[in-house]
């Protein structure tokens, strides 16, 4: 697995660190916001190039050089088998992608990434840990080395932004 770690605890704003080596950014992510609510959320790659966006208001995402806007309710799909209190989601960037099926552990705090169709773990977020005593954690990505397409790591790390993101927005 490769391993990244953010540079602070907002995941939406922050540089994304590789956590071996030189600690060199591989990412950043930045969010605009209006007075009351988030418009956008770009990923850039280290040299400072927009690889895609998630647009919260008109709820789509983005990824640049592959035909333009997809509709977040187009890329994922829940199991209409599921309670309505589950964070599994199943995600797919296009119709000859993988499907990857997203779950969210309470118990390790962490979001979870698997091939839907082989079960084989390719990613996991580990979200911001607050302590009492100790300063608190900083979120980290781990993503399979068998994940060589770009778009592909891309939409995975979008993903799991955006799931993230709406888990604290139901939380506060």
């Amino acid at each position: 697995m490769d391993s990244f770690t953010f540079d602070s605890e907002r995941i939406t704003k922050s540089a994304i660190l590789s956590a071996r080596g030189n600690r060199s950014v591989h990412y950043t992510s930045n969010t605009s916001k209006n007075l009351f609510a988030r418009q956008c959320t770009t990923v850039e790659d280290a040299t400072g190039t927009i690889r895609g966006a998630i647009d919260w208001k008109e709820r789509t995402f983005e990824i640049m050089g592959e035909g333009g806007k997809e509709s977040v309710d187009s890329l994922k799909r829940k199991d209409p088998s599921q309670t309505f209190a589950t964070l599994t989601r199943f995600w797919r960037w296009s119709s000859h992608g993988e499907e990857y099926k997203v779950r969210y552990s309470n118990s390790t705090s962490t979001w979870i990434v698997t091939v839907l169709s082989t079960g084989e773990l390719v990613s996991e977020l580990t979200s911001t840990i607050e302590r009492v005593f100790k300063s608190n954690t900083l979120p980290t990505w781990n993503i399979s080395r068998d994940v060589r397409n770009e778009t592909e790591r891309l939409f995975i790390l979008m993903v799991l932004l955006y799931s993230e993101t709406k888990r604290l927005d139901r939380q506060d």
